[in-house]
């Protein structure tokens, strides 16, 4: 009998034969969101943030998804921190005792994982979970069917949909176990091998209160009340004030006519009213609107630091900006990068990794499956500059200990250098070594069509260089005479042609050479 890591027994032909489990409940798909954002005061905020403890998880979800999709700041620092995992490369590892059976088959989950339709986008969709406290992925299509396949015997998941976090709640006796929302008390318990749940803990606590958005609800509460007032003083200061003026006997409708002219002057800045009327500009009252954008500033820089580690990743303030602190701000994310693909690592090895082991490999039990794991590459060799430099390092370090006559197992080599072990006849690299033997036959055919270096005709080459050189020693009167002549004659020699039968005998010789292994 197959069964999930909690337990829980499956059959396997209702992973197609069954519709998604939302479906079930299709009320959930026509539900709309009531946008409790919308008049927003504290006394609101915490009476949503209570409910959402007590298990009514329904308003905090959809305040969540609004303050994401109203603060432009938040929704670039939350991007930022959902798409980095999406750059790193990943594998499925197997303890350090595995055998070579263990090895290959976790390479071939490996390559069913890698076969997932748009695998980057459930990395994605993982990230819900950092602000909202968890994130629900049912493996079904976009017609709410099973998103399993079965093909030459093999499971396979062909697509994988993210589902609302409102569609979920928790009993009060199990607030970390998520249930599908029906009409019942507690919800419907997740049908095994069908979800990918991820509960990420941004911060300690019950998945209701886990939530990274719990922590900026005040901020993005602040920040919209300064906004507000903002947007109010603009009103006030940020036009001059327009005074009409009429006459002691002016009728209704004139005094209606002129005041029209002077709302539409603030407007359009035209307008015409009568002669006996005028309108003046008085100078609008002073105001500062420092303090509303003091305001909007701290509740910015909160949220980047609650979701980033600090701030000169997003926004320098002209003071502070040194690259030496931009770096540490920079590797404050990189922490809390490695610290997020290591829960989705755990999700994705106990939702995805395990089905594929249990639904295909044979022999397979819990146990088994469960040495399987998905592993993000986060080690060092991912922030090594220099790998050639890293390895050189290693392999000198390496040779002192086996020098020393230090046993040192193979497993351990393969291990640090993040290599595996090859399996069966599994092709490796091999160091290239010289050739040796006979000279190919397109290099024997170019050695032919070389003229033929025997120097027999050696005298009728080199005569007509030395003849001068004779008629010039038996012609001069003295030693000074012979040098210049000499000196003129070299400069016309043409060695031309016995160089080139030199060159052509030794480039033979040296391929000969070789190919009689000499």
């Amino acid at each position: 009998m197959i069964v999930d890591r909690y337990g829980n027994p499956l059959a396997q032909e209702n992973l197609i034969n069954n519709p998604a489990q939302v479906s079930r409940v299709g009320w959930l798909t026509r539900e709309f969101s009531a946008h409790p954002s919308r008049g927003l005061t504290p006394a609101k905020l915490a009476r949503i943030l209570e409910d959402a403890e007590q298990g009514n998880m329904i308003a905090q979800c959809q305040l969540f998804e609004d303050m994401e999709e109203k603060d432009a700041h938040l929704a670039a620092e939350m991007s930022k921190r959902k798409r980095a995992p999406m750059g790193l490369d990943w594998s499925v590892a197997v303890p350090d005792d595995a055998s070579e059976e263990e090895h290959r088959n976790a390479q071939i989950i490996e390559m069913f994982i890698r076969q997932i339709k748009d695998f980057e986008d459930i990395l994605f969709d993982l990230g819900d979970g950092i602000g909202k406290g968890y994130s629900m992925l049912e493996i079904a299509n976009d017609n709410n069917e099973s998103g399993w396949v079965h093909i030459d015997n093999t499971w396979l998941i062909d697509s994988v949909q993210h589902r609302p976090a409102e569609w979920f709640t928790t009993p009060p006796d199990k607030r970390n176990q998520l249930r599908l929302r029906d009409n019942t008390a507690y919800g419907q318990a997740l049908q095994p091998f069908s979800w990918i749940r991820h509960i990420h803990r941004a911060k300690s606590g019950y998945v209701a209160r886990a939530g990274l958005y719990r922590v900026l609800t005040f901020p993005y509460l602040l920040k919209n009340y300064a906004l507000g007032d903002l947007a109010e003083f603009l009103e006030i200061y940020g036009l001059p004030v327009r005074m009409g003026k009429y006459p002691n006997n002016a009728t209704e409708k004139e005094k209606s006519t002129l005041l029209n002219a002077v709302v539409q002057m603030g407007h359009h800045a035209a307008g015409i009213i009568p002669e006996s009327m005028s309108i003046e500009f008085l100078e609008a009252a002073s105001g500062q609107s420092d303090p509303f954008e003091t305001m909007i500033r701290f509740a910015e820089l909160s949220m980047s630091k609650a979701v980033l580690g600090g701030t000169l990743t997003s926004q320098a303030d002209g003071k502070t900006s040194t690259n030496a602190l931009g770096t540490i701000h920079a590797n404050a994310m990189w922490e809390i990068t490695v610290s997020d693909v290591r829960q989705y690592a755990s999700t994705l090895t106990s939702d995805i990794v395990y089905p594929l082991a249990m639904l295909n490999l044979p022999n397979m039990t819990p146990a088994k499956a469960k040495r399987f794991k998905f592993e993000f590459k986060t080690a060092e060799e991912a922030e090594l500059p220099s790998f050639a430099d890293a390895l050189n390092q290693f392999a000198l370090g390496l040779q002192k200990i086996v020098e020393m006559g230090y046993p040192v197992p193979m497993s351990y080599i393969n291990n640090m250098l993040h290599i595996p072990m090859p399996i069966d006849n599994e092709a490796i690299l091999i160091p290239k070594q010289p050739a040796v033997g006979a000279p190919p036959a397109a290099a024997r055919a170019i050695l032919k069509a070389l003229p033929n270096p025997a120097l027999d005709d050696w005298e009728q080459q080199i005569d007509p260089l030395l003849d001068p050189v004779k008629q010039a020693i038996m012609n001069a009167q003295n030693a000074e005479e012979l040098l210049n002549i000499l000196g003129s004659l070299a400069r016309k020699m043409d060695a031309t042609e016995l160089q080139a039968a030199l060159t052509s005998v030794t480039f033979k010789t040296y391929v000969d050479g070789l190919g009689n292994g000499r």
